[in-house]
């Protein structure tokens, strides 16, 4: 198992019901586009394995994440350094459109199977 399962498979074990929230994966100088559709589909497929309540995201669009509001990147200066700008973190893209990972999040839901 992995990491992530693991880890909810423990807190299960122990009556923790677990959920995912505010899942976002930024690109950056270290996070490639499929980077970030790898990453996306191991959090879901782990998570559906060991029997997560709930994902969801941080948003909806990247047209609107927090990571790129006004007044962010002065505010912390990590931002910049580890995350491109803009940071592109969700599963549609500025327009709405579907993104590689949003596909993949699709074919995890559909292809995990169930505790």
């Amino acid at each position: 198992a992995g990491s992530i399962s693991g880890l909810v498979s423990r807190l299960r074990s122990l009556g923790v019901e677990v959920a995912i929230t505010e899942l976002d994966v930024p690109l950056g100088p270290l996070r490639s586009e499929q980077a970030q559709v790898d990453t996306y589909r191991q959090v879901v497929r782990e998570c559906l394995i060991a029997g997560c309540s709930e994902i969801t995201t941080w948003g909806v669009t990247d047209a609107f994440t927090t990571l790129d509001s006004a007044g962010q990147r002065e505010n912390n200066p990590l931002l910049s350094a580890f995350f491109s700008n803009p940071s592109k973190p969700l599963l549609l893209d500025s327009a709405y459109n579907p993104k590689a990972a949003y596909q993949a999040v699709v074919e995890a839901i559909e292809q995990t199977p169930r505790p």
